[in-house]
């Protein structure tokens, strides 16, 4: 039970499963278009910065509990933060609490080209989710297993190879890429983790589902 309780909660019994129903809806509205993908960029992220710091400093389960729990402590202050003062000054104050730890942010790759006008409004709004997550994130390592700027960064770094590696696999569809990316997931997390395909209508992270 310990352990289920720090597994993050889209990786609870089924990350993929999860993800896919919440993030990759049927006919949407643009605004509900622009949450899904903010919200489906700050969970991949997300997980990308897990397996990147298993992949380059070999932290474990446990730890990875920890830093979960710290950096979902951080969203939500950051979530209270944007609430009472305003998007925009919400991201001033994580950039200087995050200080030397993380000078030059983070910016999420693209992982299909933009097109349309449209496409870079989606890309934007996926950037802007993935570096509000990616800063919690940051600071979650840095209290959760005091990590100096050092391996933050050299984290960081590993995050956006995660991602690309997660982009590489997207251009099979979406659904091949969060199989992939489950799967790296449950190496670390040893539980199983399967791919829902039920209820998903437009592609996010690539221009087909399957």
């Amino acid at each position: 039970m310990g352990k289920k309780r720090n597994i993050p909660v889209y990786n609870r019994g089924n990350a993929a499963r999860q993800t896919q129903r919440k993030y990759l809806g049927s006919k949407m509205t643009q605004a509900e278009r622009v949450q899904k993908n903010r919200e489906a960029a700050g969970h991949v992220i997300s997980m990308c910065f897990l397996v990147a710091l298993n992949n380059r400093y070999g932290i474990g389960e446990e730890r990875l509990g920890r830093v979960t729990d710290a950096a979902n402590a951080e969203l939500e202050r950051f979530d209270l933060e944007k609430r009472a003062v305003g998007m925009e000054r919400a991201k001033k104050r994580l950039i200087e609490k995050l200080g030397e730890l993380l000078p030059n942010g983070f910016i999420l790759p693209a992982s299909k080209t933009p097109r349309k006008n449209k496409d870079w409004a989606m890309l934007g709004e996926q950037r802007e989710a993935a570096e509000i997550v990616v800063g919690c994130y940051a600071l979650a390592a840095h209290k959760a297993l005091a990590f100096g700027a050092d391996r933050v960064q050299g984290t960081v770094a590993e995050t956006e190879q995660v991602f690309r590696e997660f982009g590489a696999w997207a251009e099979g569809g979406d659904y091949f890429g969060y199989d992939l990316l489950a799967r790296e997931l449950e190496h670390i997390f040893r539980t199983p983790i399967t791919v829902d395909e039920s209820n998903a209508r437009e592609p996010i992270f690539s221009d087909t589902l399957d």
